[in-house]
C-alpha cells in the first residue's frame, strides 16, 4: 500500500513538473523572442527554470523538460527561425551543450533528493527504534513530526497529531498544567518536563513522562522544540505499589500482636511499636528515648544487660530467652524475647528485639505440670499406667505406673518391645501378639486380657487397651493404657462361686432378673418377672418378650441391645412393658456382660425396675416447668425465692431464680446467684431508696412488694422492671420470701411513643390543617378530632356533626356529588379519595381532600376511618402552576425555545412540548441521547457525540450549535444552552433549553455576504484612489526593462559581442518584470471578490506590502514615512487580503489627512509591537491636524466621512474586519498633533476558531 502511494505521489509530481515547466518555458519563450536574446542566453534562462523545477522530485519530467527546451531554442531562436534545422555549428554545439548541461544538473539534482529522502527514511526509521515516543515542534510549539510508536500508540494519524491537536490526547484533569506548563517553555525557552496521563488506541489512559528541549541557531533564536514521551505507566504503578507495601508493612510493625522494640547498645528506646507500648500501658512516646529496663522487673535486669551484650558481640546472631516484663500498672508479663544486633547504614549499632506474650502459656505450662502430676498419682492408686508408640511400634512413652506395673526399671530407659513381650505367660504369648499386630500393623483397636510374669515370679494379671491416633488420614502414634486387674481377676472367680447361691434370691427380688449367653440367646429369667408379665419361661426364651413390649420402643430396645453384643459393652435404656392386666408400665434397665478370664463375654446380665410413678412425675413436673418457663417467656416476668440467713433480717439467701428472672436481671446463671448487694448496685440512683425502703415494709409492715424502678442491665440499657412479693409462712412464721419480676421497658416505652405519637398527631394534624375522622354505617359520625372541628368552623363542645349538618357545610355545587359518594360508600363498603369545596360559618370556600377507608368483617361494613386536609393554598398553587406552564408553552412556542433535563447518572430526560416540536418528534416518543443524534446533521453527528461525552465527563455549563437534519430533508441550526446542577443525591444533571436559530443563522448569512460585498467595494474604491500611485509603481520596473533590453541589444551588436554585459542587463530586466509582476498581482488580490481565508501570517510582511503599494502615493504627497516594525512578532491567523485592506485605508487616511498640513511637517508613522497581553499590535500615526476627541467613536460608523466625495464606509468597514479577527479597533489624538489609529489582534485566536 505504502509503495501504491508513493508511486501516485510521484506520478502526481511529474504532472505538476511538466505543468508548471511547460507553462515557463512557453512564457519565457514569449519573453526573450520578443527581447531579441540570442541561444546561449535563452538556453541559460532555460537551464534556470528546468534546475528549479528539478527539485519538484521526477528526473524523468525534467529530462522531458529538457528536450522541450531544446525544442524551443531550435525552432524559435537558431537560424533559420521556425524551424527546426540548424545551419550554424556553434548553435548546434550551444544546443547540444545547454541538453547536456541541462541533463546533468538534473541527475545530480535526484540524486541529491533520493539521498536525502533516503537519508529522511533512515532518521525515521531510526527515531521509530527508539524506546520512547519521539516528536518535534516549531518554535511557537506547534507539532510537526510523531514518530510512528507515538502514532501507533495514540490511534491518530500524522495529520491528525499535528498542530496543537496533541494536547487532546491527554487526561482532561491534566491536560491545563501540561499546557500551561508547555505555553510557558515556549515563551521562555526553557527546557519543558512533565508527567501526565495520555489516552490510547484503545481509550486507555498510561503514565507518560514528557521532555523537551529547544534547538537554537548560532544567534540563540529557537529553530526547532525536540521532545520525547516515554511510558512510565509500569513505574508508576510499581512506586503506587511500593508505598502501598510501605504502608502495609508499618500497619502490620504497628499493629502486629508483637512487641517490637530497638534500642542502643546502652540500652536507650529507640523505637517500639503502638501494640508494644500498649501491651506495657504505655504510649509510644513515653518509651523513646527512655531506658528499657525500666519494663522489667529489678530483679531480673541484670539479665537483661547480660544477654544484650551478648548480642552485641554476636552481631548478626539471633539470640532468644524468656524473661518478665513489668506493665505501668505493676502486674507481670512474661515474654519471650527474640534479640538480634545489628549496623545501621549509618554504622551505628543496634539491637532489634521482638517480644512474644507468652504468661498464657506459662500459666498453662505450670497447670500441665501440676495435671500430670495429679494423673501419675491417679495411675498409681489406680494401677493404670499409660503408654505411647509411634509407628512402627517405636516406645515413645510410658508412665511411671507402667514401669511398676511391669517391674521394669525407669533408669534404664524404655524396655526393648521383645523384652516386655517376654514376660507374657506362654498361654496368652500368641493371643496377645496377634493383637498388638493388629493394633500396630493394621491400625486396630487393642483390648485384651493376658497374664504377665514379674521379675520376682509373681504372675500378675494385665488388660491392655490401645487405639491409632490419625493426623490428616495418616497414623501418627499410637496410645493406650494397662490395667492391673489381678484383683479383680480373683474377686471374680470368687463370685462366680456364689453365684448358684444368688440364683436362688434373684427370684425373690421385685423386679425383673434375666440372663443371656454371648450371643444373646435368652437363658434365664425369674420367676417373679414371668408372673408379672402373664406367660411361661418357654415363651419368654423363644422371643416372646418380643410380644409384650411397647411397638414405640422394640425398634430402639433391639438396636440398643444388637449394638451392646457387637461391642461387648453394657448399657441402660427405658421402656414399656404390657403388665398381664395389658397395661403398659415404664421400666429401667440395665444390662451388663460378664467376662471370662481371656476377657471375652461369657454372660449377659440384665434387670428391670418398675419406673412407671416416677416417670408419670417426672412429665407432669418438666411440663409445668415447660409451661411456666414459656409463660414466662411470653409474659416477660420472671419468679424468684429468697430466705433470710438469721431470724428477723432482710431475706438474702436467694433460694430460687426462674430461667426469665437471670435474662432480665442479666447474670450468669453457671456463676451461681449473685448476691444482693450485686442487685441493687445496678438499681438506677435515683430508684434506690424508694426499693429499699418497700422490702424494709415487707419486713416490718408484713406489706407485699409491689415496685416499679428502673434497672442498669450488664448491656447497657437502661430497663424498667416491676416487681411483687409476698411473704409464705409456715405455722404462722414468715419462711421465705416470694415473688415475680416483670420486664416491662417495652410497655413503658410504647406507652411514652403512645403518647408522644398522639401529641405529634394533634400537633401534626393542626399544623397541616389535617383532621381525622370515623363514620358508622348507621348514618352517623363516631368521632372527629380536634382539628377537623377547626377546619369546617364547628363547635367541638357539641360533638360530631350529624350527615345533615355536614352536607349542610359543603359548598351548594359539590353538596349532591358529596351525598352520591357516601351513599355509595355505605351501599358497596367503598372508600373515598375525593376533593370538594366547603363555605365556613363566615362565608369563607375551602377546599377539602377527603380520604376514607372502609373497615370489613367478612366483607360486612364495620366502619369507615379516614381525613380531611385544607387543600386550599394547594388548589390555588396548582391552578397557577397550569396558568404558568400554559403562559410558557406558548412562550416558548413564539420564540421556537424548548427546555429540557437530562440526568446523567440514570440517563433520565425530559423536553418540554416545544422541544418535541423543535426536533419533530411525537409526543409520546422518549426523549433519548439517540433520538438527538439520529435528528443531528450527518456532517455534525460526530462532533456532537464528542461533544456529550466532554460534558458528562466535565460536569460544567455549556453552550452548543449544531444542524438538525429533518425527515423531509431540510436543515435546522439548533443552539443549546445548559447549566450543570447536581440534584439531591449529588448525581451530575443538566437544565436547558434549545432554540431554534435557523432563521438567525440565514440573516447572518445574508448580512455576511452584504459585509462581503461592502468590504470588497470598499477595497475597490480605495484602489481607484491608488489608480495614479500604482500605475507609477509599475511603470517604473517596465522602464527598466525597456531601458535594460535597449542596453542589452547594444552590448550584443557590439563586436565582438559582450556577451557578459547582456546577461547582466537580462539579469535587471527579469529582476524588473519580477516587480512589476508583484505589484500587479498585489493589486489583482486586492481587486478580486474571494471570500475570507485565513492563514498563518507575519504582519510586518502585510505592512510592507502596502508600503510598496503606497510608496508613490505618500511620495506625490510629500509625506514622510516611517517604519518601526518589531522582529519579535509572532505568527497570527488572518485573512491577508482583508488585513491588507484595513492597513492600506488607515495609511491612505493619513496620507489625505496631512495634505492639510505644510510639507515639513507631513510625518506618517507606522509601527508594530506586542502588547503586554501578549497580542500583536499596529499603530498608524500621523502628524495632520488631527480628530475631533468627542467624536473618537463617531467617525467609526457608517456614512459618517470629513471628506467631500467619501462614502463614510472606509473605518467601518476596518473595524468590522478587526473584530471579526477577534481584536479591537480604535482611535486616539496624537501629541502634539494628529490622530492615532490602533489595533490589536490576539496571537492565540487560531487555537479558538
Amino acid at each position: 500500500m505504502q509503495v501504491r502511494l508513493n508511486e501516485t505521489s510521484s506520478l502526481q509530481r511529474a504532472v505538476l513538473q511538466l505543468f508548471l515547466g511547460g507553462g515557463g518555458l512557453i512564457l519565457l519563450t514569449f519573453i526573450c523572442f520578443r527581447l531579441g536574446l540570442n541561444i546561449p542566453t535563452v538556453g541559460f534562462a532555460y537551464l534556470i527554470v528546468i534546475a528549479l523545477l528539478s527539485l519538484i522530485g521526477s528526473f524523468s519530467a525534467s529530462v522531458l523538460l529538457s528536450f522541450g527546451a531544446v525544442a524551443l531554442l531550435n525552432y524559435f531562436f537558431a537560424p533559420p527561425l521556425f524551424s527546426f534545422r540548424v545551419d550554424y555549428p556553434e548553435d548546434a554545439l550551444a544546443i547540444t551543450a545547454f541538453l547536456t548541461t541541462s541533463i546533468i544538473i538534473t541527475s545530480l539534482t535526484a540524486r541529491v533528493r533520493r539521498t536525502a529522502e533516503q537519508a529522511q527514511v533512515s532518521n525515521n526509521a531510526l527515531v521509530d527504534t527508539i524506546p520512547a515516543m519521539v516528536w518535534s515542534a516549531t518554535p511557537d510549539g506547534s507539532r510537526d513530526f510523531n514518530s510512528q510508536r507515538w502514532l501507533n500508540f495514540t490511534g491518530l494519524s500524522a495529520g491528525e497529531a499535528t498542530g496543537k491537536s496533541w494536547a487532546t490526547t491527554f487526561y482532561a484533569e491534566d491536560r491545563p498544567a501540561v499546557m500551561e506548563k508547555w505555553q510557558l517553555a515556549v515563551a521562555t525557552g526553557t527546557p519543558f518536563e512533565i508527567e501526565a496521563r495520555a489516552r490510547g488506541a484503545n481509550g486507555q489512559y498510561r503514565w507518560f513522562l514528557v521532555r523537551a528541549e529547544p534547538l537554537r541557531d548560532e544567534r540563540g533564536t529557537i529553530v526547532k522544540w525536540y521532545g520525547t514521551s516515554t511510558d512510565i505507566e509500569d513505574r508508576k504503578r510499581a512506586i503506587e505499589a511500593l508505598r502501598e507495601s510501605e504502608e502495609q508493612w508499618k500497619e502490620v510493625f504497628e499493629h502486629n500482636p508483637v512487641m517490637y522494640f530497638m534500642v542502643d547498645p546502652i540500652g536507650t528506646v529507640l523505637s517500639v511499636n503502638t501494640f508494644g507500648a500498649a501491651q506495657l500501658g504505655y504510649a509510644v512516646n513515653e518509651l523513646i528515648g527512655q531506658s528499657v529496663l525500666n519494663v522489667f522487673f529489678e530483679e531480673d535486669r541484670a539479665a537483661v544487660q547480660q544477654n544484650v551484650a551478648v548480642c552485641l558481640e554476636t552481631l548478626g546472631v539471633p539470640h532468644s530467652w524468656e524473661i518478665r516484663k513489668a506493665r505501668k500498672d505493676g502486674t507481670v508479663l512474661w515474654v519471650r524475647e527474640n534479640a538480634k544486633a545489628v549496623r545501621r547504614s549509618d554504622k551505628q549499632l543496634i539491637v532489634l528485639i521482638a517480644c512474644e506474650d507468652v504468661t498464657e502459656s506459662r500459666k498453662t505450662g505450670d497447670a500441665l505440670r501440676l495435671s500430670e502430676a495429679y494423673m501419675a498419682h491417679a495411675q498409681e492408686l489406680t494401677r493404670v499406667g499409660s503408654w505411647a508408640y509411634k509407628p512402627p511400634g517405636v516406645c515413645e512413652h510410658w508412665s511411671a505406673e507402667m514401669f511398676r506395673m511391669l517391674g521394669f526399671d525407669p533408669e534404664k530407659g524404655y524396655p526393648e518391645n521383645e523384652e516386655a513381650a517376654s514376660r507374657i505367660h506362654p498361654e496368652d504369648r500368641q493371643h496377645a501378639d496377634e493383637a498388638l499386630a493388629g493394633l500396630f500393623e493394621h491400625g486396630q483397636v487393642l483390648d485384651i486380657k493376658y497374664r504377665y510374669t514379674l521379675p520376682d515370679g509373681q504372675l500378675r494379671v494385665i488388660r491392655d487397651f490401645g487405639t491409632p491416633i490419625f493426623e490428616n488420614g495418616v497414623i501418627t502414634r499410637f496410645v493406650g493404657a494397662c490395667l492391673n486387674i489381678t484383683e479383680q481377676e480373683r474377686l471374680t472367680e470368687e463370685l462366680r462361686l456364689k453365684e448358684k447361691e444368688l440364683h436362688a434370691l434373684i427370684d425373690s427380688i421385685p423386679a425383673l432378673v434375666s440372663a443371656a449367653q454371648p450371643d444373646g440367646t435368652l437363658d434365664f429369667v425369674n420367676q417373679r418377672w414371668l408372673e408379672y408379665l402373664g406367660i411361661d419361661k418357654e415363651e419368654w426364651l423363644d422371643g416372646g418378650w418380643k410380644n409384650v413390649i411397647h411397638p414405640d420402643d422394640f425398634e430402639n430396645v433391639n438396636a440398643t441391645w444388637l449394638k451392646a453384643l457387637e461391642t461387648g459393652r453394657a448399657f441402660e435404656n427405658e421402656m414399656r412393658w404390657r403388665r398381664a392386666d395389658g397395661e403398659y408400665r415404664w421400666f429401667h434397665g440395665r444390662t451388663v456382660p460378664m467376662r471370662d478370664d481371656s476377657g471375652n463375654v461369657a454372660r449377659w446380665y440384665g434387670t428391670l425396675h418398675d419406673i412407671d410413678d416416677r416417670k408419670r412425675t417426672e412429665d407432669a413436673l418438666r411440663l409445668s416447668e415447660a409451661y411456666m418457663a414459656h409463660a414466662q417467656q411470653l409474659a416477660g416476668f420472671a419468679s424468684w425465692a429468697y430466705k433470710s440467713s438469721h431470724i428477723g433480717g432482710y431475706w438474702d439467701v436467694c433460694e430460687h431464680w426462674s430461667p426469665e428472672m437471670w435474662r432480665i436481671a442479666g447474670f450468669d446463671p453457671s456463676k451461681g446467684y449473685p448476691p444482693t448487694e450485686l442487685i441493687f448496685s445496678r438499681i438506677h440512683p435515683e430508684d434506690l431508696q424508694p426499693m429499699i425502703d418497700a422490702n424494709a415494709q415487707v419486713i416490718n409492715d408484713d406489706r407485699p412488694l409491689n415496685i416499679k424502678y428502673r434497672y442498669f442491665h450488664p448491656d447497657g440499657q437502661l430497663r424498667v422492671l416491676h416487681s411483687f412479693g409476698t411473704l409464705l409462712r409456715e405455722d404462722g412464721v414468715a419462711t421465705r420470701f416470694v415473688g415475680a419480676t416483670i420486664d416491662i421497658t417495652d410497655q413503658e416505652q410504647r406507652l411514652e411513643a403512645l403518647r408522644q405519637s398522639e401529641l405529634y398527631l394533634a400537633e401534626g394534624q393542626r399544623l397541616a390543617h389535617q383532621g381525622s375522622w370515623s363514620f358508622n354505617p348507621a348514618g352517623y359520625y363516631d368521632f372527629w378530632s380536634e382539628e377537623l372541628f377547626r377546619v369546617y368552623g364547628f363547635d367541638s363542645a357539641r360533638g360530631a356533626p350529624t350527615l345533615e349538618q355536614y352536607l349542610s357545610a359543603v359548598h351548594p355545587e359539590d353538596r349532591e356529588f358529596m351525598s352520591r359518594t357516601i351513599q355509595e360508600m355505605l351501599a358497596q363498603g367503598l372508600g373515598c379519595d375525593v376533593t370538594k369545596r366547603i363555605v365556613r360559618p363566615g362565608g369563607e370556600v375551602r377546599h377539602i381532600r377527603c380520604v376514607g377507608v372502609p373497615l370489613l368483617d367478612k366483607g360486612i361494613l364495620k366502619s369507615i376511618f379516614g381525613t380531611a386536609i385544607d387543600v386550599t393554598e394547594q388548589e390555588h398553587l396548582t391552578q397557577e402552576l397550569q396558568r404558568r406552564e400554559a403562559y410558557l408553552a406558548e412562550a416558548q412556542k413564539l420564540s421556537r425555545t424548548g427546555s429540557f433535563g437530562w440526568n446523567v447518572a440514570r440517563g433520565e430526560i425530559f423536553w418540554s412540548e416545544e422541544t418535541f416540536r423543535i426536533f419533530e418528534y411525537d409526543r409520546a416518543a422518549k426523549p433519548s441521547l439517540e433520538l438527538v443524534l439520529q435528528r443531528t446533521h450527518p456532517e455534525d453527528r460526530a462532533v456532537v457525540r464528542q461533544f456529550l461525552e466532554r460534558v458528562t465527563d466535565d460536569g460544567k455549563d455549556w453552550d452548543f450549535e449544531h444542524r438538525l437534519l429533518m425527515p423531509n430533508g431540510s436543515t435546522k441550526y439548533v443552539r443549546a444552552v445548559a447549566r450543570a446542577e447536581k440534584d439531591a443525591l449529588g448525581a451530575l444533571e443538566f437544565v436547558g433549553a434549545v432554540m431554534d436559530i435557523t432563521a438567525t443563522r440565514r440573516a447572518d448569512e445574508e448580512l455576511h455576504q452584504t459585509r462581503t460585498q461592502l468590504t470588497h467595494f470598499a477595497r475597490l474604491t480605495t484602489l481607484g484612489e491608488l489608480t495614479a500611485s500604482i500605475a507609477h509603481e509599475v511603470n517604473q520596473p517596465l522602464s527598466g526593462v525597456i531601458n535594460s533590453a535597449n542596453a542589452g541589444v547594444r552590448w550584443l551588436d557590439s563586436q565582438p559581442p559582450d556577451v557578459q554585459k547582456a546577461r547582466q542587463s537580462i539579469d535587471r530586466i527579469i529582476r524588473d518584470a519580477g516587480r512589476a509582476s508583484e505589484v500587479v498581482a498585489r493589486v489583482r488580490d486586492l481587486a478580486k471578490k474571494t471570500p475570507p481565508r485565513k492563514g498563518w501570517l507575519n504582519i510586518n510582511e502585510t505592512v510592507e506590502e502596502i508600503i510598496s503599494l503606497t510608496r508613490q502615493e505618500v511620495r506625490k504627497n510629500h509625506v514622510r514615512l516611517k517604519s518601526q516594525l518589531s522582529a519579535e512578532i509572532p505568527l497570527i491567523l488572518a485573512d491577508r487580503i482583508q488585513l491588507q485592506q484595513v492597513i492600506l485605508n488607515l495609511m491612505i487616511n493619513a496620507v489625505e489627512a496631512l495634505t492639510a498640513v505644510p510639507d515639513a511637517e507631513r510625518v506618517l508613522q507606522i509601527a508594530t509591537t506586542i502588547v503586554p497581553s501578549g497580542d500583536v499590535s499596529l499603530t498608524v500615526s500621523d502628524s495632520g491636524p488631527g480628530l475631533d476627541v468627542e467624536k473618537l467613536e463617531e467617525i467609526f460608523g457608517a456614512f459618517y466621512t470629513t471628506k467631500p466625495d467619501g462614502m463614510g464606509m472606509g473605518l467601518a468597514v476596518s473595524r468590522s474586519i478587526i473584530e471579526a479577527h477577534g481584536g479591537s479597533l480604535w482611535a486616539n489624538k496624537n501629541e502634539p498633533r494628529g490622530a492615532i489609529f490602533q489595533f490589536t489582534l490576539p496571537k492565540d485566536q487560531g487555537e479558538n476558531l
